[in-house]
């Protein structure tokens, strides 16, 4: 469940690292006033940000920007970009999005609890099945360990559909913070758009029961709608 994370956390205490936001304003000089800002400031919470070389990363940690520490298992949360991301790829106002969606996930404050918990729950559960299938088994009781067995796999899943569906529920949260802070609808979806084309994604059944993400039709249909209303309420100002 969590092999993807402990990759990208593991990634960070093997691999060299850069604490300078130089490294972005090369590319996207017209970040700098963004990046350098007390509002970028309060919302990193003091996280560095840190640009890794694309060769240096696990093949499945090659995402363009991500979020690695809010669960507590390294001391300091850490908002992290690819060493690829250059204008061939992204635009300033698409990179901005990413970045601010990344700092969702470092001010989401339930965050710690929706990704701990399960995994928690998870451990104990495998923990005491374990044990009554060896205890079974050491008796000879086969068709209870056979019914452990069983009721391990069901109880496995379905902590499964609980987390992902927790994790879903954190990039929500994370898109509609990076959405009020950009304003800008078109970067959001083209990032979007973008990562369905990378990830080959869709609204299948899997995506809607064990994926860790909505699917991007769905994030863009909820960004827009949260814009739309962001628009009616006057939050946001469309410039003529």
């Amino acid at each position: 469940m969590f092999k993807t994370n402990f990759i990208l956390i593991l990634s960070l205490f093997l691999i060299s690292r850069s604490y300078s936001v130089d490294q972005v304003v090369s590319q996207y000089p017209e970040l700098q006033d963004f990046l350098t800002s007390n509002d970028f400031v309060a919302m990193s919470r003091g996280c560095p940000l840190i640009v890794i070389n694309q060769s240096k990363l696990p093949e499945a940690s090659t995402q363009i920007g991500f979020e690695i520490g809010s669960t507590g298992i390294i001391s300091k949360n850490s908002l992290v970009l690819n060493s690829a991301v250059d204008r061939n790829l992204l635009t300033a106002e698409e990179l901005k999005f990413i970045i601010c969606h990344e700092l969702g996930h470092i001010n989401d404050r339930n965050l710690i609890k929706r990704n701990l918990c399960p995994m928690l729950i998870d451990l104990a559960w495998r923990s005491e099945m374990c044990y009554l299938i060896v205890k079974n088994l050491i008796n000879k009781k086969w068709n209870v360990a056979f019914q452990n067995g069983l009721l391990m796999a069901c109880g496995c899943l379905a902590i499964r559909l609980i987390y992902s569906k927790l994790a879903r529920e954190s990039e929500n949260i994370a898109d509609r913070f990076a959405i009020l802070k950009t304003k800008n609808l078109a970067a959001a979806c083209n990032v979007l758009q973008l990562r369905k084309k990378w990830y080959n994604s869709s609204g299948s059944l899997f995506n809607l029961l064990l994926a860790s993400h909505p699917s991007e039709d769905q994030r863009i249909q909820n960004i827009t709608q949260i814009y739309q209303k962001e628009i009616e309420s006057g939050q946001i100002e469309i410039s003529s």
